[in-house]
């Protein structure tokens, strides 16, 4: 293992045993500078300019996702065609990249069914008109009469299986109180004592 100086910033994390080393790929690092990447070994006498490497936050500064970039809890950017897109953001932490071809496979598209999740199909919108208060209010709705299931059981049963219980309860319930309500008759015995002279 190398010995690396303390002020590199160290592995995050807790429950982990990794948690507070250093990283191990901290000497592989790429430079602009062109004299640095020479006493590195490499030969650059016919490049004219030495590319940086640098991330380039500046469209995500116009987007407003930088925020999460610096919280390392980046933004997720989808491409098509790779025009050095990966290489430019690949060096921010917390930015994730993915082509959508990729996404493509795993959750297929409207016309073809995903190749690595079974069954699954993509979610499409119920209504096409987003206007919900113009569909409420509009007459081929209201046209249609809708059943009201505290007057019809069938259209209640439907909506709540349990109701049908509920409700035997509640006759089971009152056929008990009807016969506690009434006054038991005296016997015969009670009452011939009751009018004996």
């Amino acid at each position: 293992m190398k010995a690396v100086s303390a002020s590199i910033p160290r592995v995050g994390g807790l429950d982990t045993h990794r948690a507070g080393q250093p990283p191990l790929e901290i000497c592989a690092v790429a430079d602009a500078s062109p004299s640095l990447v020479l006493t590195r070994g490499h030969r650059i006498e016919q490049i004219e300019v030495v590319p940086s490497s640098s991330p380039t936050p500046a469209p995500l500064k116009s987007l407003n996702a930088y925020a999460d970039v610096i919280k390392r809890r980046g933004p997720l950017i989808l491409y098509n065609k790779n025009n050095g897109i990966v290489k430019a953001f690949r060096n921010l932490p917390g930015v994730e990249l993915v082509n959508t071809d990729l996404l493509d496979e795993v959750f297929g598209t409207f016309d073809k069914v995903s190749t690595h999740k079974r069954d699954y199909l993509l979610l499409t919108s119920k209504i096409s008109n987003p206007d919900v208060t113009y569909l409420i209010n509009s007459d081929e709705i209201k046209s249609v009469k809708a059943d009201n299931p505290l007057i019809n059981k069938v259209v209640l049963s439907r909506l709540n299986p349990y109701a049908k219980t509920i409700q035997m309860h509640e006759i089971f319930k009152q056929e008990r109180l009807t016969k506690s309500a009434k006054p038991k008759q005296p016997s015969e015995a009670i009452t011939a004592n009751l009018f004996a002279p």
